[in-house]
């Protein structure tokens, strides 16, 4: 997985050469820079890995695979699809409200049919990508928090560069990188109750450009895009432990999720399951990274404007689940006591 994630980011690499020079396109939404045009990036890089390891044709199962409908038959996915972008905006733009009004750009509500067609081609280059190639490779080794972990980490790093081509200002970044890493969470959530629809997906991602478009001051308000990443975190935590769906079995089972086969664990002794199994897992870990991920969260909501028990409160809900979630990369990353030499 390495090898696609190093080459969608040397082939962004001319983009943000160009955008160095040329700045951003003009009318577009969100005073977008040039170097959002690389979003054909993740499908290239696909279509090249999958066309080396597969042959010809590889890139026309890729393409049709993302436009598959299964899995999103039933109302509630398409529901979801659509509807949890706004649910997460439209409460994060009223919480931004309290601290004052709102000013800057925005496109017409009457735009939205338009805008919806252009992000969705866009997002489904990007998701084809990330979801249609990577997802299940990275589901299989590190579950389905950790692959929402990392490709969203990788995901907003991907995107720094325009982001500072386009003016944002670091505490924008810092806040626009959190609400991304969560919402790539939710994505893989969707991916993995659609029963591995790269289109869920894809809606998502396009109505994630779609809304915050017709928010005024939502490109340059770092109170709002601070409780964007807030409410987005939130709901990707409420998703991913009280409702979480099955997996894509299919790309994500191992050999240690198969039936009759013991849990890992010491003296041939089964761990406890579900929820319980990951907090007992990781407790030693959240507790030797736990100060540093405070301090790395506490710079998203530095701006806010509002009582100090409440931005303590802010930083700790933002840093909970990314203590336990980098917790789990760690302890899947670093090799166990019985692997050692």
């Amino acid at each position: 997985m390495s090898r696609f994630f190093a080459l969608v980011f040397a082939l962004a690499v001319p983009f943000w050469v160009v955008g160095a020079f040329a700045g951003n396109l003009p009318g577009t939404p969100m005073n977008l820079p040039v170097g959002a045009l690389m979003f054909a990036c993740p499908l290239v890089a696909a279509a090249i890995l999958l066309r080396r390891r597969d042959g010809p044709g590889s890139t026309r199962r890729l393409l049709r695979r993302a436009f598959a409908v299964r899995g999103m038959r039933r109302t509630r996915w398409p529901a979801a699809a659509f509807l949890l972008v706004p649910a997460i905006e439209l409460p994060a733009y009223g919480l931004a409200l309290a601290g004052g009004p709102l000013e800057g750009e925005h496109v017409s509500p009457l735009a939205t049919p338009l805008l919806f067609a252009v992000f969705f081609v866009a997002a489904a280059c990007e998701e084809a990508g990330w979801m249609g190639y990577a997802a299940g490779p990275l589901q299989a080794r590190w579950g389905a928090l950790g692959a929402g972990l990392v490709l969203g980490m990788v995901w907003g790093i991907w995107h720094v560069v325009p982001l500072l081509q386009a003016g944002r200002s670091p505490a924008w970044i810092a806040s626009w990188f959190v609400g991304t890493v969560a919402a790539r969470v939710i994505m893989v959530w969707l991916y993995n109750g659609t029963g591995a629809s790269v289109l869920s997906a894809i809606v998502f991602h396009a109505m994630l450009n779609v809304v915050p478009s017709l928010l005024p001051g939502y490109a340059t308000g770092e109170t709002l895009i601070a409780c964007s990443a807030l409410v987005t975190a939130l709901v990707a935590t409420a998703l991913t432990t009280l409702a979480p769906p099955a997996r894509a079995s299919a790309l994500t089972s191992t050999r240690r999720d198969r039936p009759g086969r013991p849990a890992r664990g010491g003296c041939g002794r089964r761990r406890p399951p579900g929820r319980a199994a990951f907090l007992t897992s990781n407790a030693f870990t959240v507790y030797v990274i736990h100060a540093p991920v405070l301090v790395a969260v506490s710079v998203a909501p530095a701006n806010l404007r509002v009582d100090p028990v409440a931005k303590f409160a802010v930083v700790s809900v933002i840093a909970l689940p990314a203590c336990w979630g980098l917790a789990h990369l760690l302890r899947k990353a670093l090799p166990r006591r019985a692997d050692r030499p």
